[in-house]
């Protein structure tokens, strides 16, 4: 995994998860 990752993940957290829900 990369920090960068992480870090984007954590910042739009809820975005990625409703896509994901989706």
């Amino acid at each position: 995994a990369s920090a960068a990752l992480l870090k984007s993940r954590k910042q739009s957290q809820s975005k990625l998860d409703y896509s994901h829900i989706t």
